[in-house]
């Protein structure tokens, strides 16, 4: 490997970001701590810009090694180079965490890292929940095994000790049926070998080796990279080519072309000829693909939501079994758009189809109709969560509480707040802000700081985006002691030059969290304003 890669830097050839990412991997995975230092020096001092994937490889050798303040400052290193954390830095996050027995921070860097619009690996959700089934918490393992599904990530045999512990608890069920999932993912062709392997947490931006070596093997000489490339922009010859091409379209190969193709005027054509023409069938994981891709583009609203409704149509006379997280997807969008009459119509079509929604369906819905401020049938859509034991999600139960206080129904909001905080979700900084702001808003200082009073008792912090809205109730308690306290935590957090924005502060959230659930000693403090 190392002659290989001298070779390849004294030559003709480009040394891609990839490469050098990946040789660092290698030497770690060797155990090579000296080539590991040498080979991050030899980058920076090239002056080349470090990718993501880069600084993913030396944190975790970072913190492997437990030097947690050289990775505090490779962490701001990374940030300040305009490099935003990708899921595979998260995912080393979370397994160092997992490993050192601090599960609870684990689970809290996965949902800061969902707050910033960041889908996990299924590397990460296979880490914490093997870890809950082996802790016993089968509850908040089959809950992560839902939120799993909803991004579209396989179930695959790294989970059997899930299926091994829902067997001893007695859920026989539910056992079967995830091992019915895993067995199904493992009788395809190859796809055990790609989503098994250790660079399935690798973003669109590199490359995804195992899947490389899947197609090569099937098809010699075939580059699914030139392949995605030549179908962009799509042309009326497209058919033809497509139609001499010797290719054998299996489910692999097709999500791996998906992948590549960013145009929606590409892969909304190649879609329907593989449909059409190749008599592919299409599943819930290739239609995800295509809506993802939709949502992503830069059509106009009216135009997605008429080809999302084109897509379901279609799909519907071709006996396409759809299951919830695909209606799910459509609806976070919708909702996120301030459209939420679309996205109940997604609820409604998901119901006449015969599938039953989840509680994140319900919790889009409410949301939804409460941006609406449509009281009524959130009224009759938290009926039906009561009946069915549904626990909605913090984010929608804050938009009902902001939805009844923006009405005026101050009191209405504080009750359902109340009940909410009974339950045995309890509530979380989500929606205590949302009942603080509420008081706030309705100059009800001693009830906001009441909130406030009772969420500390419970154990909760402030938030980062929560300091504005807390200096201001303590102001108007005049708890000057405590405004100071907090205004001195925002000074420590002079961040790119004293610019913070809220995604800015979750990243350093994370950070904090980690160092802090990791150093073994209090008196070594972390500061990441070292330069290596």
């Amino acid at each position: 490997m190392q002659g290989l890669f001298d070779e390849m830097k004294s030559g003709a050839c480009l040394v891609t970001p990839v490469t050098l990412s990946n040789v660092m991997l290698w030497y770690f995975k060797a155990k090579d701590v000296t080539s590991v230092v040498e080979h991050w020096r030899m980058m920076r001092q090239s002056g080349a810009r470090l990718s993501a994937a880069i600084y993913a490889a030396y944190i975790d050798f970072a913190l492997s090694a437990k030097q947690y303040k050289r990775v505090a400052v490779v962490f701001e290193e990374m940030l300040n180079n305009g490099s935003l954390p990708n899921s595979r830095i998260y995912a080393i996050f979370i397994q160092h965490l997992v490993d050192n027995g601090k599960l609870d921070a684990a689970t809290k860097i996965l949902e800061l890292m969902q707050t910033m619009h960041l889908v996990p690996c299924r590397v990460t959700y296979k880490t914490l929940v093997n870890e809950y089934a082996r802790n016993g918490d089968l509850d908040k393992a089959q809950a992560l095994l839902v939120e799993m599904k909803e991004h579209f990530h396989k179930p695959t045999k790294q989970l059997m000790p899930v299926v091994r512990a829902l067997q001893a608890a007695g859920k026989i069920e539910e056992a079967t049926a995830l091992l019915e999932e895993i067995t199904a993912v493992s009788q395809l062709n190859f796809d055990d070998k790609i989503y098994s392997s250790d660079e399935e947490y690798v973003s669109d931006s590199e490359c995804t080796l195992s899947e490389w070596r899947a197609i090569s093997c099937l098809h010699p000489g075939f580059d699914v990279n030139a392949f995605a490339q030549v179908l962009h922009p799509w042309e009326p010859r497209m058919i033809e080519v497509l139609a001499q091409a010797d290719v054998q379209w299996e489910h692999y190969l097709v999500m791996g072309i998906f992948k590549r193709l960013k145009n929606i005027d590409s892969i909304w054509p190649f879609f329907h000829w593989l449909k059409d023409n190749a008599g592919f069938k299409h599943d819930n994981y290739t239609c995800g693909a295509l809506i993802h891709r939709i949502f992503k583009s830069k059509l106009n609203l009216e135009r997605k939501a008429f080809l999302v409704k084109e897509l379901f149509e279609g799909l519907r006379h071709e006996n396409i079994k759809f299951t919830v997280p695909i209606f799910n997807t459509v609806m976070r969008y919708f909702v996120a758009a301030g459209e939420g009459d679309k996205a109940l119509s997604m609820f409604s079509l998901m119901k006449d189809l015969g599938i039953e929604p989840n509680n994140i369906s319900y919790s889009l819905a409410v949301e939804g109709c409460a941006k609406n401020h449509q009281l009524k049938r959130v009224t009759e859509l938290l009926q039906e969560v009561q009946l069915k034991s549904f626990h909605l999600t913090s984010t929608a139960c804050a938009q009902y509480i902001t939805c009844l206080a923006s009405l005026g129904k101050i009191n209405d909001a504080y009750n359902f707040f109340c009940h909410m905080r009974t339950l045995e979700k309890g509530c979380s900084s989500v929606e205590y802000k949302a009942i603080i702001s509420a008081f706030d808003r309705a100059r009800d200082h001693a009830m906001a700081f009441q909130m406030y009073e009772e969420m500390r008792a419970a154990g909760i912090e402030p938030t980062q985006d929560m300091y504005e809205l807390i200096i201001r109730v303590l102001q108007q308690a005049n708890r000057l002691t405590e405004v100071n306290v907090m205004a001195e935590e925002r000074r420590l957090l002079s961040f790119f030059g004293g610019n913070k924005k809220e995604m800015q502060e979750k990243l350093l959230q994370v950070l904090f969290l980690l160092i802090k659930s990791l150093k073994p000693k209090k008196s070594e403090k972390c500061v990441p304003n070292a330069v290596i």
